[in-house]
Formats: C-alpha cells, structure tokens, sequence
C-alpha cells in the first residue's frame, strides 16, 4: 500500500516537472517569435560597400533577424527563411537580406532577363497543360480552380532570382501575395523594391541591364548608373512602376500617371553569391522628390514600419506571383540607437535576450511547481 502511494507521489511530482518545462518551453518560444518580428534599424556612420555588400563593418554588431517565408502558390516556397538586418546614417536607410539558393540563376543559357516569360503549368481534364505567357486572367483561374501546378521549368529553361522588400502605405492585408490579377492588393497601398539578378543588377553575367539605358523605352531621361531595384507601387487597382512611361510593352509595368521623367533608379543595390548564399543590399535616401512621395515609403527616424519580403528562385521554377512570401508583415523601427557593442554575425537570426516579465514569469512556474511537489510529499493525509 505504501509503495502505492510513493509510486502516485513519483507520477504526480513527473506530471508538474513536465507540465514546467513545457510552459516554459512555450513562454521561450513565444518570445522567440514576437521578437523576431521586429527589425531594428541601427544608426550608423559609413556608406555602402557595393563591390561587397555586408562586409562593411556597421553590420558587425547589428544582429539578424530570420524572417519566415511560405509559398504563395503551388511551385513556390524554396526559401523557407530569410535573415534580414538594417543600418541608417542621417538621411538614407541600408536593408541587407540574406538567403540559401543551392542553384543560383544567374547562367547565361538560362531563360530569363529583361523580357523573361513564365510558362504556366496546370492539371486539367486531358492531363497536363501549358500556357506560354499566361494573361492575368488564366492566372487567376489557375489559382482558384486549384489546377495550378507551377510554372515549368528544366534544367535549360529557368527564371531569375528575385528579392523584393514591400512597405505598407496603408496595406493591411496579402503582404508580398501578390501578382495574381494584376498585383493588386485588398486594402491600402504599399511600395516595393524588387531586385532581380540580371535585368536591374549591372553584372557582366547577363546583359540585360543595359536595355534600361534605352531611354525610348523606358520613357525617362535618366539612365541607370548602378545596380538598382524597381521601384514599384501596388493599390487597389494594379501594380504599376514609379518613373517609368514610354513604351509599356517594353516595361514589366504600367507606370503611375505624373511620375513619368522622374529618377526610377533611386533604390541602388548591391548583389553577391558566395557560399551557397545569396547577400543582397537595398539602399536609399529618406525621402524622395514630390512628384513621387505619394507613392513611395517616405521613411522618419523614430518610426516604426510594415515591411513584408518575397524571394524567387528561379532555377527551382519561381517566377511572377509563384515565390516564397512573408505570411504577415514585420515590424522595422528606425532607431536613433546605436548597435549593441557585441552580437552574433551569423547567418541565422541571434537568440533575443530575455525581458525582464519573462523572467517573472519563469520564476512563478518553477515556484508554483515546487509547491505543489511539497505539497504532495508532506499532504497529512499521508499520515494516517
């Protein structure tokens, strides 16, 4: 009878250990999470080092921060997660985003650049289907009767790589998830910068860069000069390209009406793969010319952001509104704070430290718990 008892005070004293360490566990990774929902942008002296992007050395201290990507659509969600950090002098903002791609695209065989087109691949009644080019309707109808297999791809024939950073004007709703009829979103506006290896990056790998030096084309007097990113805007309606007018079916995009001969080249980047990673820099100034301000993120220190993120690999058939995507946005705070005097410099996003209630808590759990272990070993009821 005796031995009854002791085994019931065992099992009862294992059940609070256990049910501890799971709250614990819990409380550790609800934190974890929150907190890696936030990116600190640190202010910094320094520029960019564009023939090496993330070496400069105000990243040192600054700590990543991984952001979990899903995919959008069938064929999608390659890159599972993205590390992000962010930098900012007195009156521009640098964005460093880094990411595995086992195959880079960025061959010259490959079939993409400037006028890239995605094949649709889709299951229907007779088999499988092609659609070269699809319009913004097939697409949506690709999408929504759920025949949607991805975009084809082989070895031969494969997409760019892409990143994109979007900034909430307003938007509340689908994040980077867009591209599916005309890219428009359900609420508010965004702006977003898309890099795309080969077209937008001056790089001697591919030479579709330079087709943006044709300004007939483009419908703007300025040429680029760097590596940049398109500057693009999304509302309710579509999604259009700051800056650029001219011949529209030379452009991914329509533009946006009276921006036209304004600079579209000011979000400058910087690209390298090196180690089975892609390191991609974003940088720009604060605020940009009236003609445009309506249209793209107008950034205050002190304030506090929506960010959301894509990512294509196009070797493994990503391209258009197939990708990875942010499946909420991030919150990014311009800080007046410098960077911690030390952190973690690697890859992936640094542990956070634990706040002050966290601690509280943790110590309520394991005193709760001890009491309870007492209470089961010295319960009078024992006595009799």
């Amino acid at each position: 009878m005796k031995n009854g008892k002791n085994n019931k005070k065992i099992i009862l004293s294992l059940l609070v250990i256990i049910a501890s360490v799971v709250s614990f566990t819990g409380i550790l990774n609800m934190v974890n999470a929150q907190n890696s929902n936030t990116i600190i942008s640190y202010s910094v002296t320094g520029s960019p080092n564009y023939n090496a992007p993330g070496t400069e050395s105000f990243w040192n201290n600054i700590p990543w921060t991984s952001v979990q990507l899903i995919q959008s659509e069938n064929g999608g969600g390659h890159t599972p997660e993205i590390s992000v950090k962010s930098a900012h002098t007195s009156n521009e903002i640098y964005v460093l985003v880094t990411w595995n791609d086992s195959h880079p695209s960025y061959a010259g065989s490959s079939a993409f650049g400037f006028n890239s087109v995605a094949i649709l691949e889709g299951k229907g009644s007779h088999g499988t289907y092609y659609i070269n080019g699809p319009n913004r309707t097939q697409e949506a109808m690709a999408v929504d009767n759920g025949t949607l297999i991805g975009l084809y791809h082989n070895s031969t024939f494969y997409y760019p790589d892409r990143a994109a950073m979007m900034w909430s004007l307003g938007a509340t709703s689908d994040c980077m998830n867009l591209g599916v009829n005309g890219g428009s979103l359900s609420t508010g506006a965004a702006n977003i910068w898309e890099w795309e290896f080969g077209s937008t990056d001056n790089s001697s790998k591919d030479p579709a860069w330079n087709m943006w030096k044709n300004t007939t084309a483009t419908g703007t007097n300025a040429v680029p000069t760097h590596s940049f990113a398109l500057n693009l805007y999304a509302n309710q309606s579509n999604l259009y390209q700051v800056g650029i007018g001219g011949n529209t079916a030379a452009n991914w995009y329509n533009p946006v009406p009276g921006t036209v001969n304004v600079d579209p080249f000011n979000v400058w980047t910087a690209a390298t793969y090196a180690n089975g990673n892609w390191t991609v820099e974003f940088v720009r100034n604060f605020t940009t010319p009236t003609q445009i301000s309506n249209y793209e993120v107008q950034i205050t220190p002190g304030k506090s952001y929506n960010v959301a993120f894509a990512v294509w690999q196009g070797y493994q058939g990503e391209s258009a509104f197939v990708k990875s995507i942010s499946p909420s946005f991030v919150t990014l705070t311009i800080s007046s704070a410098a960077p911690p005097s030390s952190t973690t410099t690697s890859s992936s996003a640094s542990m956070p430290s634990i706040p002050l209630l966290l601690v509280g808590v943790i110590v309520v759990v394991i005193i709760v718990g001890a009491v309870v272990v007492v209470y089961i070993y010295r319960n009078p009821k024992d006595k009799k």
